[in-house]
């Protein structure tokens, strides 16, 4: 159903056909008898026609007013929008048969562009550029045409630029000066050439020189333009290929230095061991000393004086190791091994059951000996 308010409604009259009912009149007959001079009966009868209200049911024609859109529009989503029979190419229908363009355009349907120097809407305004230039037809911004520059192309280009927006540069030599639209080079005299890169020479024996030293000096400018655009290709290229390099290096050189550190953090905790088991040693040295009663003893002793001293040779080495690069863990290794050589050799030379026999019993190294014949000397 169309809205009962808005643009484009119209009222409109619609006759119509109902069935109601209508009140009539039903005749129907009476009959009674009444006394008559007619035998046999002497009674007659009589009939009268009397009327009784009733209804029947006729149809009637009757009128009312319905909401229509008005001519020329046609009703959508409840609305009644204009009919253009002819569809509005760059604009819209707002009236039946009416197209209102967009900027730029023209026409009954829109479809013809704005003429050199129009632009708007219905094309009703004029372009203001100057020096021939056109300008947009729908915003009005000016295009500048070859050799001029502005907002309304009003400047023509700088000295040694020439072309569209004058975006390009003039190549002429030798003090040559180049057309500011077409970029064609006016040369000074006796030169000539397309870039005025040539030398008429009035006398010919410094013709040859000149010649060549012009074109000497054109073509050196050419091919310092094509080296710099080399060079810079090149950087580029090195530059993508040292980058991962340098980066492959770097996470080398923290792989090594890693590996360092767990290296020196082993060696440590080896010469804390080596430094317990000497202050060990020693004390135990001394105790024997003052107690031993047999020479066998003091022979057997001598073992570990050895040792001793070189387990301290042992760690003053190592010590004096933390300084070198990781190359030198490997001579720690080698002497770490000696150092194990030498206390088998007391392993042999001193013997638990050596201790046993004799008469002076010494609880705590005793202990320490048989727990380094468990481990089997390993450090």
């Amino acid at each position: 159903a169309i809205a009962s308010k808005g643009d484009n409604v119209c009222e409109k009259a619609k006759q119509y056909l109902k069935e109601v009912r209508v009140p009539i009149l039903i005749p129907f007959e009476v009959q009674t008898f009444s006394w008559c001079l007619k035998p046999p009966s002497f009674r007659c009868l009589k009939t009268r026609y009397v009327h009784r209200n009733g209804y029947k049911m006729e149809a009637r024609v009757f009128t009312k007013k319905e909401k229509v859109c008005c001519k020329g529009y046609i009703e959508i989503d409840e609305r009644c929008i204009p009919i253009c029979s002819n569809a509005c190419i760059h604009g819209k229908c707002v009236a039946p048969e009416k197209c209102d363009c967009a900027p730029g355009w023209s026409g009954d349907t829109c479809n013809v562009p704005c003429l050199d120097g129009k632009w708007g809407e219905q094309c009703d305004n004029n372009c203001n550029c100057y020096h021939n230039s056109t300008c947009d037809k729908i915003t009005g911004r000016c295009i500048c045409a070859p050799g001029y520059t502005g907002s309304l192309c009003e400047n023509s280009c700088t000295k040694n630029r020439f072309g569209k927006e004058c975006a390009f540069v003039c190549g002429c030599l030798n003090g040559g000066e180049c057309n500011f639209v077409t970029g064609e080079c006016f040369c000074q005299p006796n030169y000539y050439g397309v870039k005025c890169e040539a030398y008429n020479c009035s006398k010919s024996n410094n013709c040859s020189l000149l010649e060549i030293q012009t074109e000497y000096e054109f073509y050196m400018k050419i091919d310092k333009e094509k080296s710099v655009d080399n060079m810079t290709r090149r950087n580029v290229i090195m530059m993508t290929l040292i980058f991962p390099i340098i980066l492959i290096i770097l996470m080398a050189t923290a792989i090594l230095l890693l590996k360092y550190k767990q290296k020196i953090y082993r060696m440590k905790l080896l010469l804390a061991f080596i430094n317990d088991f000497s202050n060990e040693a020693r004390k135990s040295k001394s105790n024997w000393a003052e107690n031993a009663k047999q020479g066998a003893f003091f022979t057997k002793t001598s073992g570990i004086k050895q040792t001793n001293g070189s387990c301290n040779n042992q760690k003053a080495m190592l010590a004096i190791a933390e300084d070198f690069n990781f190359d030198s863990a490997f001579e720690k290794e080698a002497k770490l091994n000696t150092a194990k050589k030498s206390d088998d050799e007391l392993k042999q030379s001193l013997s638990i059951e050596d201790l046993e026999s004799m008469s002076y019993n010494e609880p705590f190294i005793y202990g320490v000996l048989k727990l380094k014949e468990k481990e089997n000397c390993q450090i």
